[in-house]
């Protein structure tokens, strides 16, 4: 295995004089520059890199605009899609935005499954069978949702693929205080069901972590890694049937930097990993990225 992965700038950044605020497209006709939360994600199916929606970088708005760009072009070639091929993930009650929402994909359908914070709808975005794009749906009654009893801002989540559920956690709520206790959500009926981390030091230590910390889930273990901010190699293990949570000993990490960590009204704090902390079955565990000037890590598991 490489130790060492180049990186290569696909194609440079919009010149200022391109640069609009809050549009959806530059004068060049590239994406604006956001903050993509748990949006970015990849469609192996369409060869794409889409980010889900987010929040202007200058002015922190939300937006709506799901993007794609196509993994297969060479360098200095514009890869984005034209603006649409990709829908809007908005669609309850007219252009509810929120930014910073869970978003989570399906390992084997790659069905996005996205949470509005607030109200607890579960929305799924279905892709096309090969052409870029497909369609966003309503899981469960529109005209009654189950209402998730937190603000699920900033909640780490991940598909558990044996039970047909997404898990939601560390969502921080209006006020800024932290919700720690786990949600899960049935993919099929959008029903939410609340649980209860089993009792130990581990538990203690995970639910002094903050919001929008990286997490994933294991088939092989049936259950999921969760990854906070701090320096070094500390992950915490939850099972995904009993909710019990233990900190796997791991070696080789003392060197991992922290990742850099938000501190901001009205969220108050932020882990800030997202989709940093990325499971890669090819290679039997972790990649890390604890911020875009470091290095990556990689965390065996399998």
């Amino acid at each position: 295995m490489l130790s060492t992965c180049p990186w290569v700038e696909m194609i440079p950044s919009s010149v200022a004089a391109d640069v609009t605020v809050e549009s959806a497209r530059y004068l060049d006709g590239k994406p604006p520059s956001a903050h993509g939360y748990y949006g970015q994600q990849f469609m192996e199916r369409h060869n794409r890199a889409v980010r889900v929606g987010g929040s202007y970088s200058g002015s922190g708005a939300g937006f709506d605009v799901m993007e794609g760009w196509d993994s297969t072009v060479a360098a200095g070639v514009n890869g984005w899609d034209a603006l649409g091929t990709y829908p809007p993930f908005s669609g309850i009650g007219g252009s509810q935005v929120q930014i910073d929402v869970p978003i989570a994909k399906h390992p084997t359908t790659e069905e996005l499954f996205l949470v509005y914070a607030q109200n607890g709808y579960l929305r799924k975005f279905t892709p096309n069978a090969s052409t870029p794009g497909g369609s966003w749906s309503t899981v469960g009654n529109p005209l009654s949702p189950p209402i998730v009893p937190f603000d699920s801002n900033g909640g780490a989540c991940a598909i558990d693929t044996v039970r047909n559920r997404m898990m939601v956690t560390h969502g921080s709520a209006t006020a800024g205080a932290m919700v720690t206790e786990p949600y899960t959500v049935d993919l099929s009926t959008g029903v939410w069901t609340a649980h209860t981390y089993q009792a130990s030091a581990a538990t203690t230590e995970l639910k002094t972590l903050q919001s929008a910390p990286g997490m994933v889930y294991v088939p092989s273990e049936d259950a999921y890694y969760l990854r906070g901010s701090a320096s070094g190699g500390r992950v915490f293990r939850i099972d995904a049937g009993t909710f019990d949570v233990t900190k796997p000993t791991t070696t080789g990490g003392s060197s991992v930097p922290a990742a850099p960590f938000l501190n901001f009204a009205p969220f108050k704090n932020y882990e800030n990993i997202y989709t940093r902390w990325l499971l890669a079955p090819l290679l039997g565990g972790v990649v890390y990225f604890p911020g875009y000037t470091s290095n990556g890590w990689f965390l065996r598991l399998f």
